[in-house]
């Protein structure tokens, strides 16, 4: 499962995939239901970042129909997946009530001892559910959420600071707020010295281009130089 999370981080799907799928196997042949719903959910977590909603919508369940009372946290992760793959469907109702449940779950997650989910705190699920309602084309409650994410976030999780600062400045650039975009999106940069993402470089690389409506701006021209270096 690390292998795929590794392969997933440097930007290759199709590999990401296959060894998820592999963990998955693994976990089934164990008989570990909570393993095999974690790795049904990065699955769910690959097909949605590689564009595919409604097999990460099916993957999700799937992890959700595996008794995951006990597990909250997991819980949590798995209705982040259904809430991007709503808001990559457009689907708005659907997305805002799993972004809800979600952050609830995790907020139950606070004693849980299982190791590969304890990165899922309320501050991740809040950058999660700011980044969905953003797909899902409301910029100013993903601004408060990505935002509201920065402010609580836990010491040691800089990669995923990085990506959340990144998410951010699109949300700001949707909000129509280049200059607090920029300031966000140099955070974003400064950030990949401490922990090199391919997920944050491509979301950066992406906001140049959009960047594109403010080229008129000062800030936005250096932005944006500095982004192509």
């Amino acid at each position: 499962e690390f292998c795929g999370w590794v392969h997933q981080d440097q930007g290759d799907f199709a590999a990401a995939d296959d060894w998820t799928r592999r963990a998955v196997d693994m976990a089934q042949e164990l008989g570990d239901v909570h393993l095999v719903a974690y790795g049904l959910m990065r699955r769910s977590n690959v097909a949605t970042e590689s564009g595919r909603p409604i097999d990460g919508l099916h993957l999700a369940e799937a992890a959700l129909r595996q008794r995951l009372g006990s597990h909250p946290r997991l819980t949590a992760l798995s209705l982040r997946q259904k809430a991007s793959a709503h808001a990559m469907r457009g689907e708005v109702a659907d997305c805002r009530a799993a972004v809800d449940r979600g952050t609830e779950a995790a907020s139950a997650g606070g004693t849980s001892s299982r190791a590969e989910t304890a990165y899922c705190t309320v501050p991740y699920m809040a950058m999660e559910g700011g980044h969905a309602l953003l797909t899902a084309g409301d910029p100013l409650a993903a601004v408060r959420l990505l935002s509201t994410a920065l402010e609580q976030w836990p010491a040691g999780q800089d990669r995923d600071r990085g990506l959340c600062l990144a998410r951010l400045a699109h949300a700001y650039v949707d909000a129509d707020e280049p200059e607090a975009a920029c300031t966000t999106a140099r955070q974003a940069v400064a950030s990949l010295e401490a922990a090199r993402s391919a997920r944050t470089e491509g979301t950066l690389r992406r906001l140049r281009g959009r960047l594109l409506i403010f080229r008129r701006r000062p800030e936005v021209q250096e932005l944006r130089e500095e982004l192509a270096q």
